[in-house]
């Protein structure tokens, strides 16, 4: 009954230091997406605030694949020194990336290849994150290394991405800080 009058759900990096969804939640955002409801979801790199745990169970629900890597490039696509500040200037034609001619990422995330709209430069790689299961060792590495390894995916690689649940849309972006306080007048952010 909440969502009944709304026309916009924004979804800003859930994080495991909330509960996760209950099912009962996870059946109205579907019920939500499927009578014309639209939801964006910000999430960023690898797991870093276990958000992928956390939207497992429904963007398996969705048929959304979340990933496990940061999106790192080479200059002249780079921001700064290291390979994971970026600029994505790759749109596929949608209404999402309308007008986009130059989006920037904060060490961001991918997003499913298949639903896609926004690809960083054929050069990129996605760095895995570097995830003890256990949590040993000196920190729980989300990180990668920023270097390109054997096993990591090659771009180009997808890092906003749009899919049509029923008669509504979710849009997926893989950076909460695009759309943070010191990136989001920067570039195309703000559009």
């Amino acid at each position: 009954a909440a969502l009944q009058d709304v026309s916009l759900i924004v979804i800003n990096l859930v994080s495991a230091d909330r509960p996760g969804f209950l099912l009962s939640e996870i059946q109205a955002l579907n019920d939500y997406l499927k009578n014309g409801g639209g939801i964006i979801v910000i999430t960023d790199h690898t797991n870093c605030y276990f958000h992928n745990t956390v939207l497992q169970p429904w963007f398996h629900e969705l048929g959304i694949q979340l990933t496990n890597h940061s999106a790192c490039d080479v200059p002249p696509y780079t921001l700064a020194e290291g390979p994971a500040w970026i600029s994505i200037e790759a749109f596929a034609q949608h209404p999402v990336t309308d007008s986009l001619q130059h989006v920037a990422f904060q060490t961001g995330g991918s997003v499913d290849p298949a639903l896609a709209i926004a690809w960083t430069s054929s050069q990129v790689w996605g760095d895995d994150g570097q995830m003890n299961p256990f949590g040993e060792g000196k920190s729980l590495g989300f990180f990668g290394d920023f270097s390109f390894s054997p096993g990591e995916q090659p771009g180009p690689i997808g890092v906003i991405a749009a899919k049509e649940i029923g008669q509504g849309r979710i849009v997926i972006v893989g950076d909460q800080n695009c759309v943070g306080g010191m990136f989001l007048n920067y570039a195309d952010n703000r559009r």
